[in-house]
């Protein structure tokens, strides 16, 4: 499956530019005549290129980012909540009132302090302990994140660079380069390199006293990605990504399969609502993602549409979808519509790069929009092997 992101190939990148070459073996006088139209024209397509990854970055990246956080920041809440039942049960008065403290002064300000003060009770040194490692996970992982996007993003600005260097068109190649210097200083301002990774010293190697031992292939890894699969602890882990008006999710616990709870989605008036976690893969390896669907009055928008309800990998995950399990570019289960009963889903993909991937159950699909209500149980995402079918 191919981003969303707008990576330009050379072709249309500087569409241009045997116009250009035309101009310049064309006497002085005509070539100035063209350099204003040129420059215009550069500038505008600077402009375009530029909304697009500004877009995808507000999207992948500052959103997510967000999103992280608000959460990190109801989980700090629920945290001293817990912490004052657990300190009042107990009967500790000052434990119980450091907290009430504490919960006051985030509510207040929705700040989180970096560091303790000397006075700080334990009960709140303890919560903020908790806090500060998941906060330092999600900052890692946003700026892995930025640097990712801002490397596709000036690999487009840096050939485009070099093909006007190489055409002579060092003005415009100027503006390409303070544009790749302005989004370096806007999107990586305060975000850490990467860590260097260590290169072991090459020494001369020893002669082989017996022949090596063969090679083990490494098992799949057999476990169940997703957590919290069954709903059994309501949507803990899961979250709600809504294209439409009025879309819900819910635990349906009268509605089950096998004994076990399920998640229902419901779509009033129409849209495409995403409920998913973002699970971290391997690149290059086949998983397998099913569960049981059942549907009642599933219906797409529009016209001959064939989407309704399915288990999806989002676009940003990036991966090749093997034949015979999906009619979608895009990784995803065979779409079920109507009212139907507990029907059983599979799609196999295999991962990129990308290894970061947002999964999970879908009612509608991008740009095709649908209504009515679905129900998902006994969701699984499993590794199936590596060096899977290309």
């Amino acid at each position: 499956m191919k981003s969303s992101i707008p990576i330009l190939c050379t072709a249309a990148v500087l569409p241009f530019l045997t116009i250009t070459v035309r101009a310049q073996d064309n006497p002085a006088p005509a070539a100035a005549a063209v350099d204003a139209p040129e420059q215009m024209e550069m500038q505008k397509w600077i402009a375009t290129t530029d909304a697009q990854w500004q877009a995808t970055f507000n999207r992948e990246v500052t959103d997510v980012h967000a999103a992280e956080l608000k959460k990190l920041a109801a989980q700090y809440g629920a945290l001293i909540e817990a912490g004052i039942n657990k300190a009042s049960g107990a009967g500790d008065l000052d434990g119980a009132v450091a907290l009430r403290k504490e919960q006051k002064r985030f509510a207040e300000t929705n700040i989180f302090p970096e560091q303790d003060e000397e006075g700080d009770a334990a009960s709140v040194k303890q919560i903020r302990a908790v806090t500060r490692a998941q906060l330092a996970k999600l900052k890692a992982e946003n700026a892995a994140r930025t640097r990712a996007l801002h490397a596709k993003y000036d690999q487009v600005l840096a050939q485009a660079q070099t093909q006007l260097t190489q055409r002579k068109r060092l003005d415009d190649a100027l503006l390409v380069k303070a544009k790749r210097d302005e989004v370096k200083s806007a999107w990586l301002a305060g975000i850490p390199e990467a860590p260097a990774v260590a290169v072991a010293e090459q020494r001369k190697p020893k002669p082989a006293a017996r022949p090596n031992p063969p090679v083990v292939k490494a098992e799949p890894d057999e476990r169940n990605f997703f957590k919290n699969p069954n709903f059994e602890n309501e949507t803990d882990g899961w979250e709600l990504d809504t294209f439409g008006k009025d879309a819900t999710m819910t635990v349906d616990k009268k509605e089950t399969h096998n004994g076990k709870p399920s998640l229902r989605i419901d779509n009033i008036h129409g849209g495409l609502t995403f409920v998913r976690q973002h699970v971290e893969a391997k690149p290059n390896t086949h998983y397998q993602m099913s569960g049981f669907i059942m549907t009642k009055s599933v219906e797409p928008m529009k016209k001959g549409s064939r989407e309704g309800a399915c288990l999806l990998v989002g676009f940003s995950g990036e991966v090749r979808v093997w034949p015979g399990t999906s009619k979608a570019a895009a990784g995803k289960s065979v779409p079920i519509q109507k009212t139907k009963q507990w029907t059983r889903v599979v799609v196999d993909f295999t991962t990129g790069p990308k290894t970061r991937l947002p999964v999970g159950a879908a009612l509608g699909y991008y740009n095709d929009d649908v209504k009515g209500t679905a129900w998902f149980s006994e969701l699984s995402l499993v590794e199936v092997g590596s060096n899977a079918k290309k």
